[in-house]
């Protein structure tokens, strides 16, 4: 199942009404405001394999979360300024359909991050990677990502 934006929380709420049977859920920029640890967001126990596609995430006036929620979360460029989006979130935020579109007839690499601060400053590990979106339904893994476009 994927979502985008709120779609992304209500994907997880069913997979989490199907007790884990669902085999994967891929959040597109999950929406932020109103959507606290507590309030039944999308999180990384919603299927058997949660990945979040983070394009919006920095900011007063980010759109998506800011922090990581799945088993596996993806910050394209940082998860935050999206090429040609010239500082406009929406265009940021919308950034997150488009690349996971990419994904599916093109491979996109992450690479692991130890910490956020990693993730920020583009120094994550060159050799540990994983492949971000696509069509796999049993992808395995977890951490922290950062794609670069």
């Amino acid at each position: 199942m994927v979502g985008f934006d709120l779609g992304a929380h209500i994907v997880g709420m069913v997979g989490r009404s199907l007790d884990q049977k669902v085999a994967r859920i891929t959040g597109l920029s999950p929406a932020r405001q109103g959507w606290d640890s507590r309030s039944g967001r999308l999180n990384n126990g919603d299927a058997r394999y949660v990945e979040v596609i983070h394009t919006d995430s920095n900011g007063a006036l980010g759109h998506g979360v800011n922090e990581a929620i799945g088993q596996v979360d993806f910050f394209v460029n940082g998860g935050s300024r999206q090429p040609g989006c010239f500082l406009n979130n929406r265009c940021n935020h919308e950034y997150a359909w488009k690349i996971f579109a990419l994904s599916i007839v093109q491979n996109i690499f992450g690479n692991h991050c130890r910490n956020r601060h990693q993730v920020t400053l583009n120094t994550c590990r060159r050799g540990d990677i994983l492949i971000m979106g696509n069509i796999q339904l049993n992808k395995r893994g977890s951490g922290l990502y950062r794609v670069n476009t």
